[in-house]
């Protein structure tokens, strides 16, 4: 029926609006990034591949992330996810994320603030809290395969770009 195409349009939307929130895009550009500049500092990666890597879209990893967010999580489990990721505590865990991941092993590991560590617990003692970050329900073998072809692909491209 009419509405149950719209109420799933709206779902996907609700999806895609959660792996933005999340910033998974830009998550897997800075991966990306510190791997070209590893291979830069190696000499078998060029300034040219890593501006390639930083102007590509990334709408694919979106796209991965959304679907296993539309297949996982309840509307209202999506609903509680963005009110999360989009508050101001949420943004800085998800920096915080991202500069542990980034990190060398020698460097100090940042601290979440008093309100970034509370918004957290109380988000990990939710359902989708637990789903999400706990029980990793988006990092799927196929969500993984899928954004890994689709690197694979855009790595493929730069160098080709490359002198």
């Amino acid at each position: 029926s009419v509405a149950f195409a719209q109420a799933r349009k709206s779902a996907a939307a609700q999806a895609t609006l959660l792996a933005r929130t999340m910033q998974v895009d830009q998550h897997a550009r800075l991966r990306l990034e510190t791997s070209v500049r590893k291979d830069m500092a190696e000499g078998s990666a060029t300034q040219q591949e890593l501006d390639c890597v930083r102007a590509a879209k990334l709408d694919f990893v979106l796209d991965v992330y959304a679907r296993a967010i539309l297949a996982t999580l309840s509307s209202e489990d999506i609903t509680r996810a963005i009110a999360f990721y989009a508050s101001k505590e949420g943004q800085g865990f998800l920096k915080h994320s991202i500069a542990q991941e980034l990190r060398t092993p020698e460097a100090a590991a940042p601290e979440l603030t008093v309100a970034e560590q509370a918004s957290l617990t109380k988000f990990l003692s939710t359902s989708v809290g637990k789903k999400i970050l706990a029980g990793s329900v988006l990092e799927t073998v196929e969500s993984r395969t899928s954004i890994a072809r689709g690197l694979l692909a855009l790595t493929t491209k730069c160098q080709a770009l490359s002198p």
